[in-house]
């Protein structure tokens, strides 16, 4: 399972992503601030981290560029329009939530949510052994 987090003091934007994430399988904390999201990946992994670029205080082009190299491992999405030049992918209208989830399917292996399948919305399960 994929862990992210995500950066925003909107509240409905953290809403909309949020559950949109969490139902296909995505581990997810949440963070107010930039810094905040600094922070915490020096104290824990994440597979990608979504900034809110609206956001107060540290812009979300700075928190990239040291997110990542704390952690190069770690994808960074700016939700808007970067203040600055950044290596972090960016989605300028946050309305953009579908695109949004198809890069992040497309980024992450498909077999770290595979060990699910069997289960209650596995729409590809064989019928014929069912009955």
């Amino acid at each position: 399972m994929s862990h992210l987090l995500i950066s925003s003091h909107n509240p409905l934007l953290i809403k909309s992503i949020y559950g949109m994430l969490r139902d296909i399988g995505y581990s997810i904390d949440i963070t107010d601030h930039p810094a905040d999201a600094v922070r915490q990946v020096f104290n824990n992994k994440y597979d990608a981290v979504i900034l809110d670029s609206r956001d107060v205080g540290l812009t979300a082009s700075d928190a990239s560029e040291i997110i990542g190299s704390i952690s190069p491992d770690t994808r960074v999405v700016i939700l808007g329009e970067a203040q600055d030049k950044t290596t972090a992918t960016t989605f300028p209208n946050s309305d953009q939530l579908d695109d949004l989830k198809t890069y992040l399917s497309e980024v992450f292996d498909h077999n770290n949510r595979n060990h699910n399948k069997g289960g209650l919305y596995d729409t590809k399960r064989d019928y014929s052994k069912s009955l």
